[in-house]
């Protein structure tokens, strides 16, 4: 339950360096967001804005990574790519210390027990979509966020160590306000 809680430090850490988003929307609408404000040059970074030490860090343990795209935020530094059809996107304190990384990709990515274990619990569902959560300072260990889609109704579940919180169910009255 303990690093349960630390996917939702996750919104804590990461969302107010977005510049405020609430601590009701989901990781796929905080990458939305970051996207339309990385659409916009006044939120770009040109490469002697970066700070120095969030740049090494990155090239240190993204060494391929291309096309990178920085970004100023509220209260830090967000550096975004793709590699291999996975979105990365890496955030960093004002101070230039990694805060977390957020990788999004396809559900033929997701790890083979977690996908068995989600199939098993929820049966009629499939993963369209996954959001894997890192937390600096955290042991490395993910959260993922992964969206479900059923047969009438979508479901979006935080999986952390075996542990499984639903943080949206279209079918349940009051829960799709996060979209």
């Amino acid at each position: 339950m303990k690093q349960l809680f630390f996917a939702f430090v996750i919104i804590g850490i990461i969302i107010p360096m977005t510049g405020g988003l609430t601590a009701q929307r989901s990781t796929a609408n905080m990458l939305a967001e970051i996207d339309m404000a990385s659409s916009t040059s006044e939120q770009a970074m040109l490469p002697e804005e970066i700070n120095p030490r969030a740049k090494t860090i990155f090239e240190n343990e993204f060494k391929n990574a291309t096309n990178v795209k920085w970004l100023q935020l509220k209260d830090g530094q967000l550096a975004g790519f793709k590699e291999n059809e996975t979105r990365y996107s890496v955030y960093f304190y004002a101070n230039g210390n990694k805060a977390g990384l957020i990788k999004g990709y396809a559900a033929d990515k997701l790890d083979k027990e977690i996908e068995t274990s989600i199939e098993y619990d929820y049966p009629g569902y499939v993963i369209t979509y996954v959001n894997e959560c890192r937390i600096a300072g955290n042991g490395n260990v993910p959260v993922y966020e992964v969206n479900l889609k059923g047969e009438k109704d979508i479901k979006v579940i935080q999986v952390c160590e075996g542990e499984t919180v639903v943080i949206l169910d279209s079918s349940k009255p009051g829960m799709t306000e996060r979209f």
